[in-house]
């Protein structure tokens, strides 16, 4: 996308474009599972590489840091999400569901098998705990 989106797109389309597809792409997995940190970084990377461009030459001149990009509108950034804030919120989030919900069928499986004797915040990983209960 970078290299044709260069000419095509303008400043205001890049910043929605950024903002309604590629970081809402990720959140119904980010929502199940936890990123690595270098994985956050490296889709953090990619974000700000297409805001600023990317051209085969070399790197672009970046105006600002990462972290004021990632920052609020009111503090002067550009509300960009950070990825790896963004994954914990959206994990614990679940969290938040299946202690509020326990009728549902996620919340009767993950206590069936994780945590028959306890409540979900007072849980151990268990014998071979699949990645989305380690996640959580």
């Amino acid at each position: 996308m970078g290299g044709w989106m260069d000419k095509l797109v303008s400043w205001g389309d890049r910043e929605v474009l950024i903002k309604e597809v590629t970081q809402t792409i990720l959140t119904y997995a980010m929502s199940a599972f936890k990123f690595t940190k270098k994985l956050c970084c490296i889709i953090q990377s990619s974000i700000l590489q297409f805001w600023w461009g990317y051209s085969h030459e070399g790197r672009k001149f970046h105006w600002l840091s990462g972290e004021k990009l990632c920052s609020i509108k009111d503090d002067g950034g550009m509300g960009f999400r950070d990825m790896k804030a963004f994954n914990y919120a959206l994990l614990a989030k679940q969290v938040w569901h299946l202690v509020r919900d326990d009728s549902s069928l996620v919340s009767c499986l993950l206590k069936a098998k994780y945590y028959p004797h306890c409540n979900i915040l007072d849980a151990k990983w268990g014998i071979k705990p699949s990645f989305m209960w380690r996640s959580l």
